[in-house]
């Protein structure tokens, strides 16, 4: 899929909107990383500030987490975590989103150390 450069919506919301499509499709897995910005840049042919403004916009929406000295990954329950409203159900959760994203970065932590 190919960004219009020239059309009336911003390309960096066009590649949120695929990232994020491939995210909820299951083509980017829970728990493993988007691709690096560098290939994003390359692939898309658009400006890193592009890139960062898609991948933030990912995140505010809860689909995206940062996880230190490793990367940006999707995270564990982004397929189908849509509620009737349109919101990721534990948005704004606080601590209990906390917890549970501790919890499971830990697992998968494990899981990858031990590989």
């Amino acid at each position: 899929m190919s960004l219009d450069h020239l059309g009336d919506v911003p390309p960096y919301q066009q590649l949120a909107h695929i990232l994020r499509e491939q995210i909820e499709s299951g083509e980017i897995p829970p728990r493993r990383p988007v691709p690096s910005k560098k290939t994003l840049v390359q692939t898309y042919d658009v400006a890193p500030g592009t890139v960062e403004r898609a991948l933030t916009i990912l995140k505010s929406e809860g689909l995206l987490k940062t996880v230190m000295g490793r990367g940006l990954y999707v995270v564990p329950d982004a397929h189908g975590a849509r509620s009737p409203g349109g919101n990721r159900r534990w948005r704004g959760c606080g601590a209990q989103h906390s917890l549970r994203w501790r919890t499971a970065l830990a697992s998968f932590s494990r899981r990858a150390d031990a590989s």
